[in-house]
């Protein structure tokens, strides 16, 4: 038979793995199923051979079965004849995988992924930040156990994968895996344990599986080899008011924001005017994204005069008269009139757009550029940008793109490390020193006063007048 006539061997990119998808010849409605055939790593071309001896072992079981994927041997009583009136869960597309025992640790990541897509996003229909955790968590499940039966997995193996996360591993495509944290392993042993729970309640694997992993407690502090990382620290006002001047404009107006007011980096990162009511003396800023929308929590958050004149630095506005449009501090715009014509000003941000952003950062910059240079620009060099460029800035900052930008800085001018997160503390440990711990409590959005402990550290100064007074 010719080759061409076969299901081709492929590499799917995503797990690095060698696939074939088979059609069954007299399926109504037309099936098809995946078989994972191994590693194959990304530097090489042509397929390892372990990759080709299955394969061909696959294809000639299929081919002897008549193409028809429930009599094949490796298969036979697994292929179910599909139920005429049963709707598939979005997240479970692979219907030939719900037999428990026949699927292997790779089709259940593969479809639990799927299903998390789905599942872990937010209001706006975008991905949160735990589609990430769950990648870097089932990352070592993949690596070590994706050919393995899923129904075989269980607290030997969870606990021998846990060893290599607390010293840490080679991958053959990421490179070196640092070894975790305490902290991060439990975190990241939680999402194997929560796949395979999905899975169960799928029939991707017998409940005795999702069990047997319960068995396995949590890493316990001083019990176990996996280091230790400190509590977070409230960072001195002063290093963050050195730092800020040597960090992008947009940048440093996050971090000011995020000082004067307690928010979480996500919230100062995405603020819009349209989520801000700016009626009062008082601003009032609710996201409709942040940590605790999930559980059906509002969140509210006063904006004082200090974070407001932050955000007035940073709305576009436009002279009526002149037409000149820009931010405030880049063209020179005083107490929202024009230098020039001397007129009110009149707001033109985009009330869905993000006041921090990357694209503007980028603009402003390219102008100041304009601004400096002494020699007279070439018709040619212009306009030097490319019409189908592969990266261009986002809607908004990220989390991590301010913690990147904060350790550049440090480190070019000799500073003390610290991390955006850090701002929060400092804000809380500040009300909390001047107003107590309710209030504390209030600014920052927590239920309960315990949780407001870990942000607002005790006041040592006060302990100390107490012991001279009393002790």
């Amino acid at each position: 038979m010719p080759r061409s006539s076969l299901p081709q061997l492929r590499r799917h990119k995503g797990t690095g793995q060698g696939l074939v998808r088979l059609p069954d010849a007299n399926a109504s409605p037309p099936r098809a199923r995946d078989f994972w055939l191994g590693v194959w790593p990304e530097s090489q071309e042509q397929p390892p051979p372990t990759v080709r001896q299955k394969y061909d072992s696959v294809i000639a079981e299929w081919l002897a079965a008549g193409r028809e994927l429930a009599r094949m041997p490796s298969l036979a009583g697994k292929i179910q004849p599909p139920v005429a009136d049963a709707t598939p869960s979005r997240g479970v597309a692979r219907s030939p995988q719900k037999e428990g025992s026949g699927s292997t640790v790779l089709e259940v990541i593969a479809a639990y992924v799927e299903h998390a897509q789905a599942y872990y996003v937010d209001p706006e229909g975008k991905p949160t930040s735990e589609m990430k955790e769950i990648v870097l968590s089932l990352r070592p499940l993949r690596f070590f156990h994706a050919e393995e039966p899923a129904d075989a997995f269980g607290p030997l193996k969870l606990k021998r994968l846990r060893e290599h996360l607390i010293t840490g591993y080679e991958h053959s495509r990421y490179g070196p895996q640092p070894a975790l944290c305490r902290k991060l392993i439990n975190r990241r042993v939680d999402v194997i344990k929560r796949m395979f729970k999905w899975a169960a309640s799928e029939e991707l694997v017998p409940p005795s599986v999702y069990h047997g992993l319960q068995a396995v407690a949590g890493l316990r502090r001083g019990r176990s080899a996996a280091r230790e990382t400190g509590p977070v620290l409230p960072v001195e006002v002063d290093l963050v008011e050195r730092t800020l001047p040597h960090l992008p404009p947009h940048v440093a107006g996050i971090l000011e924001l995020m000082l004067h007011t307690g928010m979480r980096p996500g919230e100062a990162c995405r603020i819009r005017l349209a989520e801000i009511d700016r009626s009062g003396e008082v601003w009032l800023y609710r996201p409709s994204r942040h940590k605790t929308a999930h559980h059906g929590h509002a969140r509210v958050i006063a904006v004082g005069p200090k974070a407001q004149s932050v955000l007035r630095r940073f709305i576009r506005v436009q002279c009526p008269h002149c037409g000149a449009a820009g931010r405030p501090e880049i063209l020179g715009f005083v107490e929202g009139r024009c230098p020039q014509c001397a007129v009110p000003t009149v707001e033109v941000h985009p009330s869905s757009e993000a006041v921090f952003s990357p694209w503007w950062q980028r603009e402003e910059r390219y102008l100041e550029m304009r601004r400096a240079r002494k020699t007279k620009v070439q018709p040619s060099q212009e306009n030097r940008r490319k019409e189908d460029a592969q990266r261009l800035p986002g809607e908004s900052f990220t989390p991590s793109a301010l913690g990147h930008s904060i350790r550049v800085a440090c480190k070019r001018h000799h500073l003390s490390l610290w991390h955006p997160n850090q701002l929060r503390h400092t804000h809380a440990t500040l009300v909390r020193r001047a107003f107590g711990l309710e209030a504390a409590q209030v600014v920052l959005g927590h239920s309960k006063a315990d949780i407001t402990q870990v942000y607002a550290e005790r006041d040592e100064a006060l302990a100390a007048s107490v012991a001279l007074k009393m002790g």
